[in-house]
């Protein structure tokens, strides 16, 4: 299994369920290389440098669809990839 991420859904005031995404090996590699491309060439990447990690550069966004799951990498310069290993559904 890949990398483990963590999504919180708001469901009532004060209450909160947490739900385990999981990425798998052929979303990683696609994401690894997305990132290593986009990275060059984003104005918003490249202004973050080392401080990337105090101001994430990239959101994930998890959807559940009735047949899988639907993943999509954001940048924060408007940049969107689909990473969804849509062969796994």
């Amino acid at each position: 299994m890949g990398d483990s991420l963590i999504l919180r859904r708001y469901y009532s005031p004060g209450r909160y369920t947490m739900r385990l995404f999981s990425i798998t090996p052929n979303e990683t590699e696609v994401l690894n290389a997305w990132i290593k491309t986009h990275s060059q060439i984003c104005p918003v990447a490249k202004a973050a440098g080392d401080r990337s990690a105090r101001a994430p550069v990239r959101t994930f966004c998890f959807s559940i669809t009735p047949i899988g799951r639907k993943i999509e990498v954001r940048c924060r310069c408007g940049a969107v990839k689909d990473i969804t290993d849509y062969d796994a559904w």
